[in-house]
């Protein structure tokens, strides 16, 4: 019982084929389902319309800008194989996808056993701090194999973990990781793998702030393993390259 401008003030119009459908339904009882870009709300929609009485209408609205999101990283991957891996820029991606406050991107050896850390994505002052408590920079360190840490993460594609040491262990010294637990708030810790089938590439280790949890976890996988893809493509094409 509200017009589309009590809704949307300062929009007194609305996309003509909506409206259509909108009536369609409402006389009709015409179900639809369709994609549309919603400039009042500013996102992509996937829009269901249905009506389960006369005269009136129901509107699902789904938002799948994050969908189609990945599949514009996935398009500027295959792009950009004749480039340098941009680490930073595919973290900071993530970041953005789950929400996290950090976003730790590790990059694992062929082995699948040692990894070594490319990129940090959050506040640099904060991490410059935190930097300092461990007395070196976390971007380039080669961490070696921690069967306690494999085993944790073994079974899920996304293993989220309730607190930072949850996940560290004993690798990192205890006393450090409760003192940055308490000084950043730090909540839940997500880590998501890179696989290329069963072999282990990499992951992301996202970092939530507390009372927060982890966001989408589905884009979140399948923006992990458009990674994966272009990590092994870019693999094979520089060995292509080199024959």
């Amino acid at each position: 019982n509200k017009k589309f401008t009590d809704i949307f003030p300062g929009h007194s119009s609305m996309d003509q084929d909506l409206a259509r459908t909108l009536v369609d339904s409402a006389v009709n009882g015409v179900s639809k389902d369709f994609e549309l870009y919603l400039e009042p709300l500013g996102k992509h929609y996937h829009i269901k319309v249905f009506s389960k009485r006369k005269d009136f209408f129901t509107v699902l609205l789904y938002d799948i800008s994050k969908q189609l999101k990945i599949i514009e990283i996935a398009k500027r991957f295959l792009e950009n194989l004749d480039i340098d891996v941009d680490y930073d820029e595919i973290n900071d991606q993530m970041r953005a996808l789950s929400g996290a406050r950090y976003s730790v991107f590790n990059l694992f050896d062929d082995d699948g056993l040692d990894f070594t850390t490319k990129a940090i994505s959050g506040d640099r002052k904060v991490l410059e701090k935190v930097f300092g408590y461990f007395g070196y920079s976390i971007i380039g360190k080669r961490w070696h194999y921690d069967p306690v840490r494999a085993k944790k993460i073994k079974s899920n594609r996304i293993t989220v973990f309730n607190r930072l040491r949850d996940l560290t262990g004993d690798v990192i010294n205890e006393t450090i990781i409760e003192s940055l637990e308490s000084m950043y708030q730090i909540g839940q810790v997500a880590v998501v793998k890179i696989m290329n089938k069963h072999r282990m590439i990499g992951d992301f280790t996202l970092i939530m702030t507390k009372g927060e949890s982890l966001q989408r976890p589905t884009i979140i996988e399948l923006f992990a393993s458009q990674t994966g893809l272009f990590l092994e493509r870019k693999k094979s094409d520089e060995k292509l390259r080199k024959t």
